[in-house]
């Protein structure tokens, strides 16, 4: 009989430990995001990022995710470069970098000219501690010189007023795991079996 509860505490333990070390599958949170206009050639763009309530170094995995569209022309090579803290993190978006590129129109104004660019590309654990090590994100990006509102270009052309040109950014990553109160609840019901079965072993070993 003693053996039996014993064997069913142990399994109980069990039980409860695996529920408590349970996690669920990790999620890429928004740490930050922008989406801007394009309305001059050879736009470019700053901002400082100081997060109050999280601190960046909470979060691991980090992927900066790009949709931009304009008239990122192929023949002369245009691009955007995208900068984190100057140069800890730098990345140079062009047809031939992105993950998917979709030619819109290239009629309209010359060859290979007007395109919707999107990609995600990882940040590495080093360039993230560099990064967040002062808790704030210096982002900046500028398109070739080239690179202009089309928009403008066309007049009032009703194709390309409706598709816009653009830039948008978003930096995302997993934040650091907290535990929820269940599995607080959890990890103290199993401290309390092991108290509990090595309160039994000590009465049984006097009691012999």
């Amino acid at each position: 009989m003693k053996h039996l509860m014993h064997t069913s505490l142990m399994t109980a333990l069990v039980g409860f430990s695996s529920l408590a070390l349970a996690a669920p599958a990790p999620v890429l949170t928004e740490i930050v995001s922008q989406k801007t206009d394009i309305t001059v050639a050879g736009q470019s763009y700053a901002t400082t990022f100081n997060p109050t309530s999280f601190s960046l170094s909470d979060f691991t995995g980090l992927e900066v995710s790009f949709d931009i569209q304009g008239d990122y022309n192929y023949y002369q090579n245009e691009s955007l470069n995208f900068k984190l803290d100057g140069g800890l993190y730098e990345f140079t978006l062009d047809l031939n970098s992105a993950q998917t590129v979709q030619a819109i129109n290239t009629t309209l104004i010359g060859p290979g000219n007007y395109y919707h660019l999107t990609g995600t590309y990882n940040i590495t654990g080093s360039e993230w501690d560099a990064i967040a090590a002062d808790n704030q994100l210096n982002i900046a990006w500028f398109n070739a010189p080239n690179v202009g509102n089309i928009e403008t270009e066309e007049g009032n052309n009703p194709y390309f007023n409706s598709q816009g040109d653009f830039v948008s950014y978003s930096i995302a990553g997993i934040a650091t795991a907290v535990p929820e109160p269940s599995t607080y609840a959890l990890m103290l019901t199993g401290l309390g079996l092991v108290g509990f079965m090595a309160s039994r072993r000590r009465k049984f070993k006097f009691k012999l």
